[in-house]
C-alpha cells in the first residue's frame, strides 16, 4: 500500500512539473499587436524604415540591451543605414525568437512570440553578421516593432533564383 501511496505522489508530482515547464516554455503573442504609436501610417518605403530607425534609436539601444543582443545594436544600425534591406512578405506561422516593442521611452522586449493574426503581412529584413552567424530581424510594416526572427549559420546560403528570405523560410 505505501508502495502505491508513493507511486501516486510521485506521478503527481511529476505531471505538475510537466505542466509548469509546458508554461513556462509556452509562446507568448503580444497583447496589442499592430501599430506602434511611433509608425502612423505604415511604413511604405526604405526610406520610411530609415527614418523610423533613426527617431528611435535611443530606445532600440535599450531593447538590444533588454534582450542580451547589445553587440548586435551597431551592425543593425550599420545595416539600415546601408539599406542593406530586403522587404518581404512573411507567413502567418512564423514565429520569433523575441520581439521588441519601442514607444517613446518606453520598452518592452518579449521572448518567444507567436504572431496571432492570420494573414502574411510585409516586413523590412535586416541581418547581421555576429560570432559565425547570421541574425535575421524583421520589422513589420504595419506596426514598426523589431523581431529577432532567426539566427543562422553564414554558410547556409540561398540556392539559384531563391532570395535569402525565401531560403530562411519567410
Amino acid at each position: 500500500m505505501k508502495c502505491i501511496l508513493r507511486m501516486a505522489v510521485l506521478c503527481a508530482v511529476a505531471f505538475f512539473l510537466l505542466g509548469l515547464v509546458g508554461a513556462v516554455q509556452a509562446q507568448k503573442q503580444p497583447n496589442q499587436p499592430g501599430r506602434s504609436a511611433l509608425v502612423q501610417p505604415e511604413l511604405r518605403t526604405m526610406d520610411d524604415f530609415q527614418q523610423m530607425v533613426r527617431r528611435m534609436l535611443p530606445g532600440l539601444r535599450k531593447g538590444f540591451d533588454m534582450a542580451e543582443a547589445a553587440d548586435l545594436f551597431d551592425g543593425f544600425v550599420s545595416q539600415v543605414e546601408q539599406a542593406d534591406i530586403e522587404i518581404i512578405e512573411v507567413l502567418p506561422e512564423r514565429n520569433l525568437l523575441w520581439m521588441m516593442f519601442v514607444d517613446g521611452q518606453n520598452v518592452d522586449v518579449i521572448e518567444n512570440v507567436a504572431r496571432a493574426g492570420k494573414d502574411p503581412f510585409m516586413a523590412f529584413v535586416v541581418t547581421v553578421e555576429r560570432n559565425a552567424n547570421l541574425h535575421v530581424f524583421v520589422v513589420p510594416a504595419m506596426c514598426g516593432n523589431l523581431g529577432l526572427a532567426r539566427i543562422v549559420a553564414p554558410s547556409l546560403s540561398a540556392p539559384v533564383g531563391m532570395n535569402s528570405a525565401q531560403a530562411w523560410g519567410f
